[in-house]
């Protein structure tokens, strides 16, 4: 083969390589067009949780520590992919720190410390809390502010 048959060959095979990504790209483009886009951002849900809403075993105990519900007794909170969850507490002040725990079991069973997009902070009051499940993924959580 010549060098010109090769280097015709390589040009003629070289145009195809990219075809997926671009029509993969057109799609988008067509898509967004269409107000679709490619993005995952929909209309998120939002839950908002009064301290008349939580469990029993929620509250402020003797040493200062808030928990939107106890380890063991009550189900935890549902925290579906894609919402963000207001908690309204009374610590009484804007807290220093927040964990979340997340479940893929309601009554907290095998629970994990979130990180990342699992429990991205929005927001954090005096009287409440505001975190986003920024995944697809279904959990239940437990909120712990000292």
């Amino acid at each position: 083969m010549t060098d010109e048959e090769q280097l015709e060959r390589w040009n003629r095979t070289s145009m195809c390589r990219g075809l997926p990504s671009r029509l993969a790209l057109g799609l988008c483009a067509a898509l967004a067009a269409a107000g679709l886009g490619c993005d995952s951002a929909v209309a998120d849900e939002r839950i908002e949780v009064t301290a008349a809403e939580l469990p029993a075993s929620a509250g402020l105990d003797a040493e200062g520590v808030w928990q939107s519900v106890g380890w063991t007794g009550d189900p935890w909170q549902r925290y579906p992919g894609r919402v963000t969850l207001v908690l309204h507490h009374d610590l009484g002040r804007i807290p220093a720190v927040m964990l979340t725990y997340l479940a893929f079991d309601e009554s907290g069973r095998g629970a994990g410390l979130a990180a990342g997009d699992m429990a991205r902070v929005v927001e954090v009051t005096a009287s409440t809390v505001t975190v986003r499940n920024d995944t697809e993924a279904d959990f239940f959580c437990r909120v712990v502010l000292e």
